[in-house]
C-alpha cells in the first residue's frame, strides 16, 4: 500500500474534520466572559513548533509524570487522532491506549512537514535542460534590471507570480503587439522567431526552464520584438504583469530608482561609517527628492549661506569650485557631492539660527540639464533620528540595557501574571525607588519545552526596538536557575479586560476601537519596518498604560523574517490560513491578526470562534475564510461599515491580496477610512489624542488593574529545581 503525499491545500483542509457545521443563519455571537481563560492556549502552554531546535532533549529534561485519566471516547476503523500534532508541537490533549489488538496507519510530523516543504519548494523551482535546478527567485535575481532589489522585494515578486500554461503551437507573444508581462519558464520549451526588424534581425532560438522574457516590455511598454511560441506539449510559466508588480512594490520606475539610490547611499563614506539599519537606508532613499536643474543654475555660492544638502547626480553634470582647496571638480552620473555639509554643527554654543547656518565654501553650478537625488539634513534627521549619529558606528544592540541592576537590588511587591515556566513580578529598585515589571523564567522548564532559543531571541528583539507603544526592556540578567527580564511597568492592565468588562457587555464603541487599533497598528508598523514578524497578536498581549494608550508586550514569538519562515506558533483563534496550511509566512500574518483583533473589539469574540466548537472545526473555518458579522437588529451588536470594510480587507485568505501586503505596507492600512484623521501630524505617537479610557491609578505601585495572585505570593518564590549541567547552562550564555 502506498501513502500518497499531501500536496494540495484541499488535502489539509479535508484533514480538519468539521464536526459541527452550522447553518448560515445559526451562527451565535456569545461574547466570552472576562478573565484569563481564553479558550485556546498560547505560549504559556508551549503551543509552538521550534524548527531551529532539532537536538534531542536530555534524559533529565524529558522526565515527566503521567497523570491518571478517565476514558472519554472509543475510536474504531476509519477514525483518526493526532491531527493537531501535524500542525503544532503541542502537548497531547489525550492519552490513546489500544484496548484490543489493532493496526494503525501513522504519518509522522517530520514526514508531513518534509512533504509540505518539498511541495512548496518544487512549486517555485525549474529543472533546466542540463539537469540543474534553478529557483524562481534565483531567476528574478539574474535579471540585470532587477538586481538592485533586496531580498524582501524579490520575495514579494515571487509571491505575486501566477502560473500560466500553454499548449504546443500556442503563441505566447506576437511580434509588434504590446504586452506588459514578465514570463519565467518552469517547464517546457519556447521558440523565439521572427526576431528584430530589417538589418537587426536575429536567428530563431529556443529557450527552456529557468529562462525568462518580457522584462523590457514590462519596463517600457514597448511592443514585442519577437514572436514566442510553445513547442512542447505543455509549457508552464510563471507570469508577472506590470499591474501586479506595481501593486506589490509601487511604480516600477520609481522602485528601481529608489533601490539603486539605496545601494549607492550605502557606499558613501559618511553613511557607510554610520552602520545604519537596512530600514534606515530604505527610509533615506524614500526621503530623497529628485530634482531637475537647468544649465547654468547655481546650487550654492562660496561665502553665502546654503542648506546642508547631499546631491547624487542621476543624469547630467555639475561643476564644484572649492575656493579653500583651490580645486575644480566635475561630477557626473553616479557621483555625489555635499555629504560633508550634513555633519552636525560643531559649535553647540551658537544659539541663533543664523550662526548655525551652513556657510558654503564652494560654488556649485549646473553645466547641462541635470537631475539629482537631493537629501537635506532635515530629511536625513527624519530618517535616522539624531543627526549626531552620522559618521559614527552603530552602538551594540544590548548597549542600551542597564548592566548594573541585579536581582538583589529589587524588592518584590506582588505578582502581576503567571505562565507555565515563570512569573511576572512588580518590583521596586531599593536605591532609586524606580518601579519595574520583572519577568522571571525557570531555566529547567525552558529547556524542557525546548524554548531557550525563543527566549534569547525575545530578549534581543526587545532590546533592539524603541517605540512608545512597545514594551521597553530595561535590563536582562540570570542566576543559576532563572532568567530575568526587567521592563517598564504598564499600569492599566490588559486590553482583553477593557474589551470584556465584568459589568458591561463585551465589545467597544467605534471611537475606542479606532483608537486602540491605531495604537496597535503603529507598533506593528515599527516592527515590520525592521522585518520583525510579531506572530502573537491578541488582547492579552496588549497592555494599557497610565495615559490610556496601548503597549505591545511579549516578544516570545517575534522573529526577524526577510523572506518566509515555516514555524507554527501563536494563538489558534488568531492564526492566519498560511500558518495553518504550512505554506510559509511573513509579516502578513500580523495583518490578518489585526483584522481578528478589530473584530473582537467590536463583537467580543473572534470571528472564527463558535461556542462548543472543536479546534479542528475552527481551523477549517479559518482556512476557508468563513465568518459573519453580527446584525444590530438580530444580535444587538453594531459593527460600522468602515470597520467591516477594513476587517474584510485584512481577513483575506491569500496574503498577496491582503491589505498591508501591497507596496504601501502599513500606510495602506492607515489610509483606510476606518482610521480617518487619527494619524494626522503624528498626534497619536506624540500622545496628543485623548484616550477613550484612562485607568485610575493611585500611585506608581498601583497594580489594581491586574488579577490577584496573592495566594501564589505566599508560596516559596525561591524554590529551585535541580542544578543544571554545564552543557545546559551553556545554552543561556548569550542571555
Amino acid at each position: 500500500v502506498t501513502l500518497n503525499p499531501l500536496n494540495k491545500e484541499e488535502d489539509i483542509i479535508d484533514m480538519l474534520v468539521d464536526d459541527d457545521e452550522e447553518e448560515e443563519g445559526a451562527v451565535s455571537f456569545v461574547p466570552k466572559p472576562a478573565g484569563r481563560d481564553r479558550r485556546y492556549s498560547s505560549l504559556v502552554d508551549a503551543f509552538a513548533s521550534n524548527e531551529d531546535d532539532e537536538e534531542e532533549m536530555d534524559d533529565e529534561e524529558a522526565k515527566d509524570e503521567t497523570p491518571k485519566e478517565l476514558p472519554v471516547a472509543v475510536l474504531g476503523p476509519g477514525d483518526t487522532f493526532g491531527e493537531l500534532s501535524l500542525l503544532y508541537n503541542a502537548p497531547r490533549m489525550a492519552t490513546c491506549v489500544a484496548s484490543t489488538n489493532c493496526t494503525l496507519w501513522r504519518l509522522h510530523v517530520d514526514d508531513f512537514r518534509g512533504i509540505m516543504n518539498g511541495v512548496r519548494q518544487s512549486e517555485m523551482e525549474a529543472t533546466q535542460n542540463d539537469g540543474s535546478i534553478v529557483s524562481v527567485i534565483d531567476t528574478l535575481k539574474s535579471i540585470p534590471t532587477l538586481q538592485a532589489l533586496d531580498e524582501h522585494r524579490f520575495s514579494q515578486l515571487a509571491d505575486a507570480l501566477v502560473p500560466v500554461r500553454f499548449s504546443r503551437g500556442e503563441q505566447i507573444t506576437k511580434k509588434g503587439e504590446k504586452f506588459d508581462m514578465l514570463y519565467i519558464i518552469k517547464s517546457g520549451e519556447v521558440l523565439l522567431h521572427d526576431v528584430g526588424t530589417g538589418d537587426a534581425q536575429h536567428s530563431s532560438a529556443q529557450v527552456g526552464p529557468g529562462d525568462f522574457f518580457g522584462i523590457q516590455e514590462l519596463l517600457s511598454g514597448a511592443p514585442s520584438d519577437a514572436t514566442r511560441t510553445a513547442v512542447s506539449d505543455t509549457v508552464v510559466t510563471y507570469a508577472l504583469s506590470k499591474e501586479q508588480f506595481e501593486a506589490k512594490l509601487g511604480s516600477l520606475e520609481d522602485v528601481l530608482k529608489r533601490c539603486a539610490l539605496r545601494n549607492q547611499l550605502k557606499t558613501i563614506p559618511i553613511f557607510a561609517k554610520s552602520e545604519f539599519e537596512p530600514h534606515e537606508f530604505e527610509t533615506l532613499s524614500e526621503e530623497a527628492e529628485y530634482k531637475d536643474f537647468d544649465a547654468l543654475h547655481t546650487l550654492a555660492t562660496a561665502g553665502k549661506p546654503s542648506e546642508p544638502t547631499l546631491y547624487v547626480v542621476v543624469s547630467g553634470s555639475v561643476q564644484v569650485c572649492d575656493e579653500v582647496k583651490n580645486t575644480i571638480n566635475t561630477f557626473k552620473c553616479g557621483e555625489y557631492f555635499g555629504g560633508e555639509t550634513l555633519k552636525p554643527v560643531e559649535d553647540e554654543k551658537a544659539q541663533d539660527s543664523t550662526a548655525k547656518e551652513h556657510i558654503s565654501d564652494q560654488t556649485i553650478e549646473v553645466i547641462e540639464p541635470t537631475t539629482c537625488a537631493v537629501l537635506t539634513r532635515a530629511a536625513v534627521e527624519k530618517a535616522i533620528g539624531n543627526i549626531s549619529r552620522l559618521g559614527k558606528p552603530l552602538p551594540p544592540v544590548l548597549s542600551k540595557l542597564d548592566r548594573t541592576i541585579k536581582l538583589d537590588d529589587l524588592n518584590h511587591k506582588r505578582i502581576l501574571g503567571i505562565g507555565s515556566f515563570g512569573k511576572v513580578w512588580l518590583v521596586q529598585h531599593k536605591k532609586t525607588n524606580a518601579i519595574y515589571a520583572l519577568k522571571t523564567m525557570e531555566k529547567k522548564q525552558i529547556l524542557k519545552l525546548k524554548l531557550h532559543k525563543n527566549v534569547l531571541r525575545e530578549k534581543n528583539i526587545m532590546a533592539s526596538v524603541d517605540h512608545p507603544f512597545i514594551i521597553e526592556l530595561k535590563a536582562a540578567f540570570q542566576s543559576n536557575h532563572h532568567l530575568y527580564m526587567l521592563a517598564n511597568f504598564i499600569q492599566g492592565g490588559e486590553l482583553f479586560t477593557v474589551i470584556h468588562k465584568d459589568d458591561e457587555e463585551a465589545g467597544l464603541d467605534n471611537n475606542a476601537a479606532v483608537f486602540y487599533a491605531a495604537c496597535v497598528l503603529e507598533s506593528l508598523a515599527h516592527l515590520h519596518k525592521r522585518n520583525i514578524c510579531y506572530r502573537d497578536l491578541k488582547p492579552e498581549n496588549i497592555l494599557v498604560d497610565k495615559d490610556g494608550y496601548c503597549v505591545l508586550i511579549d516578544m516570545g514569538f517575534a522573529k526577524v523574517v526577510l523572506d518566509k519562515t515555516h514555524s507554527i506558533c501563536g494563538t489558534p483563534e488568531y492564526l492566519a490560513p498560511e500558518l495553518i496550511l504550512h505554506k510559509g509566512h511573513n509579516t502578513s500574518v500580523d495583518d490578518w491578526a489585526l483584522g481578528v483583533l478589530i473584530y473582537e473589539m467590536f463583537v467580543g469574540q473572534s470571528p472564527f470562534f463558535r461556542p462548543g466548537s472543536t479546534q479542528q472545526a475552527m481551523f477549517k473555518r479559518i482556512v476557508n475564510g468563513t465568518y459573519m458579522f453580527p446584525s444590530l437588529a438580530l444580535h444587538g451588536i453594531d459593527v460600522p461599515y468602515n470597520a467591516q470594510s477594513l476587517i474584510s480587507k485584512l481577513l483575506v485568505k491569500n496574503p498577496s491580496d491582503r491589505l498591508g501586503c501591497f507596496a504601501g505596507g502599513a500606510s495602506d492600512i492607515k489610509c483606510h477610512p476606518f482610521f480617518e484623521g487619527i494619524f494626522d501630524n503624528d498626534d497619536l505617537v506624540k500622545k496628543k489624542i485623548a484616550a477613550p479610557w484612562v485607568p485610575e491609578v493611585k500611585d506608581a505601585l498601583d497594580a489594581s488593574n491586574f488579577d490577584d495572585y496573592s495566594s501564589e505570593e505566599r508560596k516559596n518564590r525561591f524554590w529551585y529545581s535541580d542544578d543544571l549541567s554545564e552543557q545546559q547552562q551553556a545554552k543561556f550564555k548569550d542571555f
